[in-house]
């Protein structure tokens, strides 16, 4: 089976920094085949015998995007936080990748704004910018 670079790249990332180890060629062949055409093993929970990593793996980053997306709405977290790797993000370009598909969905108008922070709604708009723009790295 043929893997994309989109996919390759979606599989490196899940690889180094949710499964933690090497996954072999059947996983990540598994892994497209469900995700791509909705064959094979179906997601299943943690601890369960047969449980394929990188599907297991994947569950724990959509859960992780949607808190990333409801922090950085809530102005909590700011994309720089999670590319730029001098700052503790993950500098991995399926990470870019993610981020700029929440900035893309984030409705800044709505963020909620707590006191003492008038501007997260300005820094959430420069932080979209920039990262469009491709200089956050």
């Amino acid at each position: 089976m043929k893997i994309s670079r989109k996919q390759s790249e979606e599989i490196d990332f899940l690889e180094q920094h949710f499964v933690k180890s090497k996954v072999s060629q059947e996983e990540k062949e598994d892994y497209v085949r469900w995700t791509v055409l909705g064959k094979g093993k179906p997601i299943i929970r943690a601890g369960d015998e047969g449980a394929d990593r990188l599907m297991l793996a994947k569950r724990g980053l959509d859960i992780t995007v949607k808190m990333w997306t409801e922090d950085i709405r809530n102005g909590l977290l700011f994309a720089y936080e999670l590319t730029d790797m001098k700052r503790g993000g993950y500098g991995h370009p399926y990470a870019d990748k993610v981020v700029k598909g929440i900035l893309s969905g984030v409705n800044f108008t709505k963020a909620k704004i707590g006191r003492g922070m008038p501007s997260i709604v300005f820094a959430n708009a420069i932080q979209k910018i920039a990262i469009k723009n491709g200089t956050t790295k």
